[in-house]
This record gives structure tokens, sequence and C-alpha cells, in this order.
């Protein structure tokens, strides 16, 4: 995994987080760390968080001017 949801307001579970992480070895720590950077880059950046809504308003400005 690269991390561990917790939700909002939920101190319980991220009491345990906390824990989970305390207990990780230096090495496990810094992989995760690495997948969810990775994780970052490949999902979460501005390029891949705004082409769906490229596409979507591609999508509607082409039906815009077929129909006109």
């Amino acid at each position: 995994g690269c991390g561990i949801f917790v939700p909002a307001e939920d101190t319980g579970l991220l009491i345990k987080a906390i824990v989970q992480f305390s207990e990780m070895s230096v090495d496990e720590r810094t992989l995760m760390g690495q997948k969810g950077k990775d994780y970052l880059i490949n999902n979460l950046s501005y390029e891949s968080l705004c082409k769906p809504y490229y596409k979507k308003l591609d999508s509607i400005i082409n039906k815009k001017l077929q129909v006109a």
C-alpha cells in the first residue's frame, strides 16, 4: 500500500495508524512513502486531474459546433 486512510475526525483510527507507522521498519516506511509519491504523480497531478475535464469540455464544444 501507499498509505493508510483515516476518515476525518476519526481519532481512534488516527491513533491506530500512528501506532502502525511506529511499528514499521524504516525500510517499510520508506517504501510506503515512495509508493505514495508514485501514486500522487501518476494519479493526482494537475495534468491527470484535469484530463477528464478537458475531455468533457472538448466533447461539449464539439457537440455545440455540430449543432450550429
